[in-house]
């Protein structure tokens, strides 16, 4: 056997053994460690050896535990979500540790060959997190998974999805698809692409829906792969990949073996059989590919971007631009709206022209903060975004009323993305629900204000994003020391206006988008000290949030993006 096929069978014997080793109470610190080891490999698998993961979907080994090919199953199928949603495979891991953990809980009810029936499977699974969590006691708390089991589990009080983990929609999807295409030892069951057909067909819910078009749009292999087919005349083939041509083995039913070399087979007049039972863990190696070397651009490192020399010739820079497509979709955008009826760009010199040379540096350090941004890959990417404009809008309307300093509308937004990233950079904000279940305040956004206010490297962060963008010392200074009051006196340095108007904006953005007000005595102290300082128009503080309100329209997105 080849070493991929004996690697992946070696994971279900790790499987096999990590469900024996749960006892009564269970090992809390040991077990999620193991999880987190088994993880690690299967994503390898998945990620490197696609098609032979996506046979584990339709080809299930006899000689494992009920409980193992479920594992398998859900770990696939949450692998081919995470490519679909160009998740990050710290976070593929982390899902798939968390998922195999959720399991234990329910070891003891489930047969190691096969439930009594499916519902009762289903039904256990759909709270296996709860069974986990009560099992483990009170004190658990690894990493993030007590919310994440929690969160994924069905329960009395049913949560909307802004009340749960983001990704705990993905864990039930898995979960409920995986009992739906596992065969017991006197069961047959529907092919994924029968599931799916259902899912996209019948009032699922939006969830369930978003997650079926996830899969569907991956390729026909992850639906046909280790799915066995006869034709008209009632020749069987086992198939092994879809793409870019239908292949398969043609399977003897005299000497129930496979014949050595693929053929093409003709789809119209293909009938697939449901699926079964792996006869012969030898035919895995028929689904081991050459490991795909992906060709993914490096971040762009700031310094790159001051290579550029704004007074070379048009010509030049775009040669220069062509060679960092991450930033040329970037500069498009831009230019467009530079235009007066927003027109779409598509030729660089245009964008450049329209840009200008002066400009150009900016967009460029603008286009590098928003790759940051991206390369998070935050569930509510779309509420730091939105929470990003409300605190551009904020600073440049404070700036707009006074003449102590200049911010210009180019440089509020360097600055407010350069205070939102470090948010979006902090892997425990994608793991929070955005709403509480009860009147307590949104878990994400009490976490991103204790974050603003409250931790310690957290101005740190932002000012050498500040610095790294290239704007003036002032604000370098300013985002190091907002957190400190500033008195009011006769004379304030240009230091002290940076600051006071960081903060006074931050407050009336965190009141127009958070909604929250949570210390009104340093927020009256703050815009007493700034509307002096700054020497702003005579306005009250509702005034001033009507103002911010009106001309930010920003929004509250609600969904996740995954």
């Amino acid at each position: 056997m080849l070493k991929e096929s004996t690697a992946l069978l070696q994971l279900y014997q790790y499987l096999d053994r990590f469900y024996q080793q749960v006892k009564s109470p269970p090992d809390g610190e040991k077990l999620p460690l193991i999880a987190e080891q088994i993880a690690v490999q299967l994503a390898k698998i998945c990620q490197q050896q696609p098609a032979l993961a996506f046979s584990q979907l339709a080809l299930t080994p006899v000689n494992s535990m009920y409980i193992s090919q479920l594992a398998m199953k859900q770990s696939v199928l949450l692998s081919a979500l995470a490519t679909a949603g160009n998740w990050p495979l710290t976070v593929l891991e982390e899902l798939l540790a968390g998922n195999l953990f959720r399991l234990t809980g329910i070891v003891q009810q489930l047969s190691q060959t096969t439930p009594a029936s499916q519902e009762q499977a289903l039904l256990l699974s759909q709270q296996a997190g709860l069974y986990t969590l009560k099992a483990f006691g009170a004190g658990f708390q690894h990493r993030q998974w007590r919310q994440l089991l929690t969160d994924s589990s069905l329960s009395k009080q049913p949560k909307s999805t802004t009340q749960r983990v983001p990704y705990a929609a993905a864990l039930m999807f898995c979960n409920d698809l995986s009992l739906q295409i596992t065969p017991g030892l006197t069961k047959t069951v529907p092919g994924l692409e029968l599931v799916i057909q259902q899912l996209l067909h019948k009032p699922a819910n939006p969830e369930q829906r978003h997650f079926a078009r996830q899969l569907a749009k991956l390729g026909r292999t992850l639906l046909l792969a280790g799915r066995f087919c006869s034709d008209t005349i009632g020749e069987v083939a086992l198939i092994i990949t879809a793409e870019p041509k239908l292949l398969g083995h043609i399977f003897d039913l005299t000497s129930k073996k496979l014949q050595p070399h693929p053929i093409e087979l003709t789809e119209s007049s293909l009938k697939l059989l449901p699926p079964r039972l792996l006869p012969s863990s030898q035919w895995l190696d028929l689904f081991v590919t050459a490991v795909r070397e992906q060709t993914v651009l490096p971040p762009l490192a700031i310094a790159e971007i001051q290579q550029l020399n704004p007074n070379h010739p048009v010509r030049k820079q775009v040669a220069w631009l062509e060679q960092h497509p991450q930033l040329s979709s970037h500069l498009l955008r831009q230019a467009g709206k530079r235009t007066r009826k927003g027109l779409q760009i598509e030729s660089l010199s245009h964008a450049v022209a329209l840009i200008g040379a002066d400009q150009l540096p900016q967009i460029l350090r603008q286009g590098w903060l928003q790759q940051q941004s991206q390369l998070c890959r935050q569930p509510y990417q779309r509420w730091f975004n939105q929470l990003e404009v409300c605190l551009a809008s904020a600073w440049q309307m404070l700036a707009e009323h006074t003449k102590s300093l200049a911010l210009s509308a180019a440089d509020a937004e360097l600055l407010a993305g350069c205070f939102v990233l470090p948010l979006q950079q902090d892997e425990r904000c994608r793991y929070l629900p955005l709403q509480a279940t009860s009147d307590k305040p949104s878990p994400l956004l009490q976490f991103s204000y204790q974050m603003c206010w409250q931790q310690t490297d957290y101005p740190r962060q932002v000012s050498q994003s500040v610095a790294a963008v290239g704007l003036p010392m002032i604000w370098q200074d300013g985002a190091l020391y907002y957190r400190q009051l500033v008195e009011i006196q006769n004379n304030y340095t240009q230091q002290q206006c940076a600051r006071l108007l960081i903060a006074l904006g931050f407050m009336m953005a965190e009141a127009v988008f958070y909604g929250v007000n949570a210390q009104p005595a340093t927020t009256e102290n703050t815009f007493k000290n700034a509307r002096h300082a700054l020497d702003l128009p005579l306005r009250s503080w509702q005034e001033w949030l009507q103002q911010l309100s009106a001309g930010a329209g920003c929004y509250y997105p609600l969904q996740p993006e995954m």
